[in-house]
């Protein structure tokens, strides 16, 4: 299923790379079509990685060992490669230590760059990535944070909240949460402070 759903996608990225670069004159909507083209396909491959993610946390149990800072670090350059920001944007705190839990690092790099997309997607940078001793990581953005009655439902599947102002799955928290079961962590989400000055979302991991 993987490959039958990636391979398609791949090949019209390929195909509308090619076209962007070459030596034709294209006119600006001619552009501006390509450009709606490309961002289609990049929300597309994104979904269906999601999608594929979900399937693969349903009913799994990991039992091994991951190095958390190493995750983060990884996190962090997935991010910057998916997308541009200032200097200074998305900010990274690690301990002097590294830390082990218990966990899949490909697993735990998708869960906090999912954190760290949601964060730049629906709050407000900086975006701060905390990786503390204890085992857990948190990132917490500086947006307006989230109303009470939301809140619980971030981690449902598809859920989209109707103040949101900007376009989404809906699977990206959910896939956290999901993973965060599979692997004995527990996640949680809530507003920094009182006056709910950004989103934190923190999954706690068992020290491997």
């Amino acid at each position: 299923a993987s490959h039958q759903l990636r391979t398609p996608l791949s090949v019209v990225s390929a195909n509308l790379e090619l076209l962007a670069g070459s030596s034709r004159p294209w006119t600006d909507q001619e552009r501006r079509l390509i450009t709606d083209s490309r961002d289609a396909v990049s929300g597309m491959t994104r979904l269906v990685g999601q999608l594929l993610s979900t399937a693969r946390a349903d009913g799994a149990r990991i039992e091994s060992s991951a190095d958390l800072s190493r995750a983060a670090r990884r996190a962090c350059q997935a991010a910057g490669e998916r997308r541009s920001f200032p200097d200074g944007a998305l900010r990274l705190r690690l301990p002097a230590e590294p830390v082990t839990v218990l966990g899949a690092e490909d697993l735990i790099t998708e869960q906090i760059l999912n954190l760290i997309d949601n964060a730049f997607h629906h709050g407000a940078p900086p975006v701060i990535l905390h990786v503390q001793p204890t085992g857990a990581v948190c990132v917490w953005d500086h947006g307006p944070g989230v109303d009470d009655a939301t809140l619980p439902h971030l981690t449902d599947r598809f859920f989209r909240a109707a103040s949101s102002r900007a376009s989404g799955s809906g699977l990206g928290l959910a896939i956290v949460h999901t993973l965060a079961e599979a692997q004995g962590a527990q996640f949680e989400l809530y507003n920094r402070g009182v006056e709910r000055t950004g989103l934190v979302g923190r999954i706690a991991f068992e020290i491997g």
